[in-house]
This record gives C-alpha cells, sequence and structure tokens, in this order.
C-alpha cells in the first residue's frame, strides 16, 4: 500500500508518523527485492579438496525524486526559485534541508515526482521545520 503525500498543516506528530511510514515502505521495498543467496559446492575426490562459494545479491537502491523550492539564507530566508532534488531515503514534505553543495542555501520540499536526471543529492541531510533551522 503506498503511502500518501505528506500535506502542509498536519501536527508535528502526524509529520513524525508520515515519515516513519515512508521508512517502512522503503524498508519494506528493500527487503521485498532482497538477497538472493548463491552456494556452490564442488568437491574433487583426487586431490580431496572442497570449495564452497557464497555470493549475495544486494537489492537495487531506491531513489526518490523531489520538486523543491531553493532559499538563500538568511531572516528571513528568500526564495531563489525552483529545483529538483534526490535522496535514497524519503524526505519529509514541507521540511526544510541545507544545500550540501552551498551551505548558505537550503531546499524546502514540495512534493515527490517522478525519476530525473540530475538534481542536488539531500541523501543523509537532516531535516529541519524552518529554512532558519537548516541554514544554521
Amino acid at each position: 500500500m503506498a503511502i500518501p503525500s505528506r500535506q502542509i498543516g498536519w501536527s508535528t506528530k502526524s509529520n513524525l508518523l508520515w515519515q516513519i511510514s515512508k521508512q517502512l515502505e522503503y524498508l519494506t521495498k528493500v527487503t521485498a527485492n532482497c538477497c538472493s543467496i548463491t552456494t556452490t559446492t564442488s568437491t574433487t575426490s583426487s586431490t580431496s579438496t572442497t570449495t564452497t562459494t557464497t555470493s549475495t545479491t544486494m537489492p537495487p537502491s531506491v531513489t526518490y525524486y523531489y520538486n523543491v523550492t531553493g532559499y538563500i539564507c538568511g531572516d528571513p530566508c528568500a526564495d531563489v526559485g525552483p529545483f529538483i532534488a534526490q535522496s535514497t531515503t524519503p524526505l519529509t514534505i514541507g521540511y526544510f534541508y541545507n544545500n550540501p553543495e552551498n551551505r548558505g542555501y537550503s531546499f524546502e520540499i514540495i512534493e515527490e515526482r517522478a525519476p530525473i536526471l540530475g538534481g542536488y543529492d539531500l541523501t543523509g541531510v537532516p531535516g529541519y521545520e524552518t529554512c532558519q533551522l537548516a541554514c544554521n
């Protein structure tokens, strides 16, 4: 079952529950695709050698894509226009993430979007409720 998009105006508790649901959805996708294990055993009788090979296939990574609004850090933050961002972990709609390539800017996550080549990678960047918190 797909988790619906986060809505602006939700309470902090609802946002947290939504983020947990998105993470569980991500983990479910990972474990559903996970780990085929192949074991090969061969025995040679003339030398009494036994070889065992075990390989594990890791699941494909999931990448989330987002439409975001960029802000230059300040008090107040100033809107500098739309951008694309991506992450291998789900991000919270309505939250702000500091631009890892330029610490003077942050991004507000507007909505998930279809995959597209390029975009700022926000994997591992913590989210904040305000632009000012993301910029600090």
